[in-house]
Order: C-alpha cells, then structure tokens, then sequence
C-alpha cells in the first residue's frame, strides 16, 4: 500500500458526505487519522480510504447525518473558519493536494454504466466471433460482403473497448458516449442488412434490434435494467415468432424438424414461459425482487441452452448474443449495486477493468492459437493425402500406358489391321481379350487408319464406322506416332460423363500408319483407389485437365466444367503448388492443397469444407470462449458480490 494521505474535503468527496459529518467520525473515532501537531489538521490515509470505501453503508447505517449548522465541530476547525486568512490558506493548501491527487489514475475512474458494459462485451465478442470462422462465412453468397463485414467488425471491436474505457475514465463526458453510442448502432444496423440479404435471418434480427434499441435509448431515457429488460424480452419474443412461422430457421435441422411436428405445442411452450418471465419481470421489479431474479435467471439458462445448440453447429454470432445475454441476465437484477459502486475502491474497479481484459485477451489469444493449429493440422492432413493421390493417379496412368503398349505389340494385331473390315470378327475378339487383361480401361477401342470405328469392348454398335479422325487421341498418335493421352473429351457414344483416352499408333514392318489401338480410362476404378486415402470426414479431391476443365469431381454435375480463374485447380495446372482457403465449385468455403500433374498438364487439389471442420472442432473452441466471457463478465460479478460493502 502507498503511504499517500487525503485531506478532510477529499475524503468528505470520496464518500459523498458533508465536510462536519467527517469531522464528527473523527471525533467518535469512526475515521482513524494523523493529526499535523496537536492541534493542526487531519490527514487519511489510504489504507483508512479503502476501508471507509467498503464500510460506506455500515456507516451511514449507524449514524445519520444532521445539517451542518447543527453538528458539532472540531474547534480547530471552527477556528480556522472564522478566520478569513486561515481558510484562505487551508483551501490553498486543500487545492494543492487535490491537484496532484487529480492526476493519478484512480481518481479518474468514475462510476460505470452496466448497460454500457453489456453493449461494449457484446460489440467486442460479436467482432471477434468473426474470426473464428462463423457459419454465415461459408456460403459463397457471404463473398461480396466480404471487406464490409471484416472491416464492420474490427470497427465494432475497437468501439466496444473505447466504450468501456470512457465510460470508467470520463463518465460524465455523456457527448462522447453518444457518439460512440451511434456508431455502434449504425454498425449493428449495417450488419443487419447483408445478413438480410445472405438468409442470416437469426444474425440480422439480432444485429439490427441491438442497433435500433442502441439509438432509440440515445433519445428515451430510461434506467439500465429497463434497457436491458427490452431488448432481451424482445430478442425472445421475435425469435420465438419466427420460429413458429419457419421452423426451418432453427439453426439445429433435427429440432427444426421436432418444432415443425409439434407447432401447436411449441408456440404454447414457447410463448408461455415467455409471458411467464414477462410478468415475472414486471412483478418482481415494482414488488418482489426474488421474482425478478428467477425470472432473468431463467432467461440467462434459456440463453446458454440456445447457445450450446447454435454454436455446435457453427452459430458463432448468434452462440456470442446468447451467451452475452445470459450472462448480464445474472447480473441485471442488482443494476443499482453496479451504479453504486462509488462505495467500493476505485482500485478494485480498476483491477477487475484489467482482469476482464486479461482473461479476454488470454481467452481469444488460446481460441485463435487452437483454430490456426487446427487450420494447420488440416493442410498437412491435405498435403499428405495430395500427395498419396498424386502416386496413386501417376501410377494408375502408368499402367494403362503399359497395358496400351502391350497391346500394340501384340504380333495378331497387325495382320488384321491390314484388311480390318475383313477381319472384323478377330478384332472384336482381341479387343474383348485386351479388356479383360486390363484393371484401368472402362473400354477397348480399335480404329482404322482413316480415324473410323473398327471394334470396341464392351460391345456398342454406334461405335461401328464412327469417325473420330477430329479426336487428339487420334491425330496425334496418327502424326507423331507415339503414345498419346488426351485431354478430357465429352463421349460420342456410351454413358459416361467424360473419357480420357490413351492411344497407340499401329504401324507395319515398313512403319505406314493402319490405325490405333485405344483405352478409355475407367474412372471409376480410379474414383475408388482415391476414396481409400482418407482425410477428415468430407475431404475430397478435384481433377481439372490440361485445358482446366474438370475431369473428377465428387458432384459429377461439374465434370468438364472449366476450374475457377485464380483458383487452386487453375494453379495446379499452371505448375503450381500450395494451399489455400477459398470457396469450392459449390460455394462452400474450403481448405485446400493443390499441386499439378506435370507429366500430364493436369492439377489436383484435396479439399475439406470448412463448415464441416468447424463443426467438428466447435466444441473445444466454445467451452474456451464461454469460459473467456463468462470469466470476463464475472469481473463485473466480482465488484458486485464478491468485494466487501
């Protein structure tokens, strides 16, 4: 403890009591003081400051205090002011001290407003829940509002901590709180608006009645409790409202559907207890204060219940307003202790100030440490994966290369080829045989010289005479006499979505051109070795050719679909490799590794959808920050309750 010491005036100030009324504790030995000489002025110190401030009530319990002009004052200081000269020096030299004590940092600490509290942790933990990957993120339709909510949101954050260090260091500056105040309102308003449009109908009902309520109390005054009191009871209301009206907007689809089976009995369930706490509200605050605290105590339950479901499934911002709300619901009920903490040690309101921020900076510090490992955990998974499947597809187009050569050399072939319309017969039995001694060619096919259909296995009779001299497989093999692979072809006759084919050139002893002999990759089969590397629960490899057209997809609706300009697949077939975060060909936000093939001019990627990772990992992530602002607020709790009175 510092050895600094306060005048009769200061500490007559600090406990909102007349100068006589300390004179006359000192004289009953209420007030323990050092007196200057035997008969000079007393001087408090601080230790006796901090005990006053925590037996403040005790006090004026024991004792009331009468008029000045009545009570009975020390004669030093009688003295003193009957003399013009005395008081002029005494007041100098109380000036001075008040001065110097003016410029320490707890005698700027004024009263706090709980409801600015509540505003500045729901700003600051609604900002910060954008950074732990929220569901309204994941949707493609999230893009274009992608700088306005990341900016929105680092705003809403700086404003809450400027809140809430105005309103202890310059309470009564009451122009600045109305400017940040508005501000706050506007971005929660903005807010509102592209979660509209984006089907966030939960995130924009809460943003938005948070914004209006903000400006309308700027305007209508009311008490603290009052404040709170509407918005919370109108949040349940509405909610409750539309969740009868769409059950489908309940974050959790198994209880959306449990309300859509059971509407009569959930807007009765629903709609009761909320009169219920209505009325108990109503009741205990103007008669039985028990009430009212079972009441917000049931609303504070019904709040972290909400909040275990949204959050389980990525619900961050609506998780954050629940827990936020359920946590002043605790506290709410005792807003006159909380306005009335003059009678505490400004030392302790600074010291839970800085305990709250500890806490909420070690809290999101170990959140944001969890989720970028996590992040990382989930591109070395990818990287590894990509990796196998690279070998896997390297070595699965190896073998048909093989099998393909091995078939050219095969000393039956040529004979037939010279004469192929004659031979018709042979070759188809070749090519069943060819097949049958393959495990990665979904068909056989044998083609003239002129680029025509002799024989294909399986057996389809369009295949007979269809020309496919246009086909690379084919003109190039026919030009530079070599083993060819194509690119990704959308097929003239069969069922399949696309065909990859790698070709052989047929030549004779004299090396003139007869035909080609060709296999269409089975991709299933190949579909099949790459579903055998698991990664995560949904990971997933997409394949884009050297045209960067996708030849696998696990929706088949995108195959031969050209790759997103600057994506991952685009790169990989550019020879690039890496990893990123980005949104997928369906609109779901990703992480992902990519790579190219270079040996063919393809590119691959491994990707997981974040939202299915999330969900996943929300678990550890919501105890650690339900943790961190229930602990946060409890600084609060701990000047309410838990400080001496």
């Amino acid at each position: 403890m510092s050895k600094k010491f306060y005048t009769v005036k200061q500490v007559a100030e600090a406990l909102g009591f007349s100068t006589n009324t300390v004179y006359k504790y000192l004289d009953e030995g209420k007030i323990q003081a050092t007196r200057l000489g035997t008969e000079g002025r007393f001087r408090i110190s601080e230790a006796e400051l901090l005990r006053l401030l925590g037996t403040k009530s005790n006090i004026t319990e024991q004792i009331t205090e009468v008029p000045a002009a009545m009570q009975n004052v020390p004669e030093s200081f009688a003295s003193s002011s009957q003399n013009p000269k005395v008081e002029t020096k005494l007041e100098e030299e109380v000036s001075e001290v008040s001065f110097k004590d003016d410029v320490s940092l707890l005698n700027k600490i004024s009263n706090p407003s709980i409801f600015d509290w509540f505003i500045a942790c729901l700003s600051l933990f609604v900002g910060l829940s954008y950074f732990l990957f929220p569901n309204y993120t994941q949707g493609i339709s999230y893009e274009p509002y992608f700088l306005f909510n990341q900016v929105s949101k680092l705003s809403l954050i700086v404003l809450a901590v400027v809140l809430l260090a105005a309103d202890i260091f310059v309470h009564k500056n009451r122009f600045l709180k109305i400017a940040i105040n508005t501000l706050l309102a506007i971005l929660f308003i903005a807010l509102a608006i592209p979660a509209f449009y984006t089907e966030n109908y939960l995130n924009a009902l809460g943003d938005g009645t948070v914004g209006i309520f903000i400006l309308a109390f700027i305007v209508v005054k009311l008490n603290d409790f009052e404040k709170f009191s509407l918005i919370i009871l109108t949040l349940a209301f509405l909610s409750g409202a539309m969740f009868l009206i769409e059950p489908s907007f309940f974050p959790d689809q198994n209880i959306a559907q449990l309300i859509s089976d059971n509407l009569p009995i959930f807007g009765l369930f629903w709609f009761t207890t909320f009169l219920a706490i209505l009325v108990g509200a109503f009741w205990g605050y103007f008669k039985h204060k028990k009430i009212l605290i079972v009441s917000f105590i049931t609303l504070g339950l019904g709040s972290f219940v909400y909040a275990v479901i949204v959050i389980s499934q990525g619900f961050w911002e609506q998780g954050v307003h629940a827990i936020v709300f359920g946590s002043f619901a605790f506290i709410f009920p005792f807003w006159k202790r909380f306005e009335s903490l003059a009678k505490y040690s400004k030392k302790e309101l600074l010291e839970s100030f800085i305990w709250f921020f500890a806490v909420l900076i070690a809290g999101i510090g170990l959140i944001i440490y969890i989720q970028g490992s996590f992040i990382d955990n989930v591109l070395k998974e990818n990287k590894r994966a990509l990796e196998t499947a690279r070998s896997v597809i390297y070595e699965y187009l190896s073998q048909s290369q093989d099998d393909i050569s091995r078939f050219a050399a095969n000393k039956r072939l040529l004979p037939f080829m010279k004469d192929p319309l004659l031979n018709q017969a042979d070759l188809n039995s070749i090519a069943s045989e060819f097949y049958s001694n393959s495990t990665v060619f979904r068909r056989v096919l044998i083609i003239d010289s002129k680029g025509k259909g002799i024989s294909v296995y399986p057996e389809d009779k369009t295949f007979q005479g269809l020309s496919v001299s246009d086909r690379d497989y084919f003109f190039l093999a026919q030009s530079a006499k070599k083993i060819v692979v194509s690119g990704a072809l959308e097929p003239r006759f069969g069922t399949e979505s696309r065909v990859i084919v790698v070709s052989f050139p047929l030549l004779d002893e004299n090396g003139k051109f007869l035909g080609v002999i060709a296999g269409s990759l089975d991709f299933v089969k190949l579909g099949n070795k790459l579903n055998e590397i698991k990664f995560g629960s949904a990971g997933e490899f997409v394949i884009a050719d050297s045209n960067k057209r996708i030849i696998m997809h696990p929706d088949s609706s995108f195959l031969l679909k050209p790759v997103q300009k600057g994506g991952a697949l685009d790169m990989a077939v550019s020879g690039k490799t890496g990893s990123s975060q980005s949104y997928d060909e369906d609109g779901s936000l990703s992480i992902k590794a990519f790579a190219p093939l270079s040996s063919y001019g393809w590119g691959i990627k491994a990707q997981q959808p974040l939202k299915d990772l999330i969900i996943k990992n929300s678990t550890t992530s919501f105890l650690i920050f339900i943790v961190t602002i229930i602990s946060g607020i409890g600084s609060l709790m701990s000047v309410l309750y838990f400080k001496k009175k």
